[in-house]
């Protein structure tokens, strides 16, 4: 079932497989102040994702800028507002997870194949388009537009709609690049609402799209780029609110897990998080099978010490709950097998590892 997720998780960490943990920490440093909190959420294989998009895509560029602007905001609505934001949020925290469950949904839904037919094509990535402005984007963008207006004294807005959100968050010439002139000169809520109004459509080899009294032409390989860049304001957001739990997640009192998302979600987010935590630790998942309760875990092409070899091991268990047996290859011969033993795991060990 998880076999294309797998895929595209690798393929999505190959490009900094040999990035190590210290270089993941020495770039993130700079926006937290729990300097031991966030080295020990980077040997639990966080941050890794994260990473990936800075070094390849965010690196001296305004999405940076976005994280750095976004993560300030944060910092002093904690330090000089703490007890007017605290009671909102578990609510914004709720609403992410649920964000970040749509986002592993449309992985399974998603596909590198477009249609040819150029009405297909607009419709299809226009549906994405809206689908990840809509569910995925809009929490984060909630808890930045309800933060920023406790710290300018404005006060919290029980029931703001996108639209306003946008409206008000382009006030800042920073922000209004980064939601509106990116996306050719049109807001991003004003995208979602082209594709649930079906005000678009297609003439010859052009595609147009109808934004109330204005209209934006595009060539197929435009409205591409669209969608990326709503990727990657998506990839901006999820990167700052990880960097706002690293110094003050334990603000977030969530009783049940239930309330952030479903069973389904949740095992998407452990297969997820065992990519992540395995490439820190210089391993690739290459297999997650529910109906067995097997997981294997290969290494990339380097004969991991065994001492990081018991790391992996014990995050792995940790975020499976120990329910799953593990085994791990090297050069396509297995050199670890476990199983779960009471509260803990049965490690057989083949070969030499020093």
């Amino acid at each position: 079932m998880y076999d294309r997720m797998i895929a595209e998780l690798k393929s999505e960490l190959e490009p900094i497989q040999f990035v190590s943990q210290d270089e993941v920490f020495s770039y993130f440093i700079q926006y937290v102040e729990n300097a031991d909190e966030l080295r020990k959420m980077i040997s639990y294989g966080f941050f890794r994702f994260e990473y990936q998009r800075v070094k390849l895509c965010f690196k001296d560029t305004i999405f940076e800028e976005g994280i750095c602007a976004i993560v300030q905001t944060f910092h002093v609505a904690m330090k000089e507002h703490l007890e007017e934001c605290k009671p909102y949020l578990k609510e914004f925290a709720i609403r992410i997870a649920k964000g970040s469950a749509n986002i592993s949904r449309m992985r399974f839904l998603s596909t590198e194949r477009r249609p040819q037919r150029l009405d297909l094509f607009a419709k299809d990535v226009l549906r994405d388009i809206a689908e990840m402005i809509e569910n995925s984007i809009q929490p984060y963008l909630n808890m930045f537009y309800q933060v920023l207006r406790i710290v300018e004294g404005k006060g919290n807005n029980p029931k703001p709609k996108l639209g306003n959100i946008v409206r008000e968050l382009t006030k800042d010439e920073l922000f209004r690049m980064l939601y509106c002139d990116l996306t050719f000169g049109e807001n991003i809520a004003r995208w979602r609402n082209a594709y649930e109004h079906g005000s678009y459509r297609t003439e010859q080899d052009k595609i147009i799209v109808q934004f109330e009294d204005d209209e934006v032409v595009l060539e197929r390989n435009e409205l591409q780029r669209v969608l990326i860049i709503v990727d990657w304001l998506l990839a901006m957001h999820k990167t700052s609110y990880m960097l706002f739990t690293v110094d003050y997640g334990n603000f977030i009192k969530v009783e049940n897990i239930s309330e952030m998302t479903d069973a389904n979600s949740l095992q998407d987010i452990i297969v997820m998080h065992i990519a992540e935590a395995s490439s820190m630790y210089s391993c690739w998942l290459e297999s997650f099978s529910e109906e067995n309760r097997l997981i294997i875990i290969s290494m990339q092409n380097v004969d991991v010490p065994r001492d990081e070899i018991t790391k992996l091991l014990n995050i792995i268990t940790l975020i499976t709950r120990n329910t799953y047996k593990i085994i791990l290859c090297y050069d396509g011969k297995v050199h670890y097998a476990t199983k779960p033993v009471g509260n803990g795991y049965e490690c057989t060990v083949f070969g030499q590892h020093e």
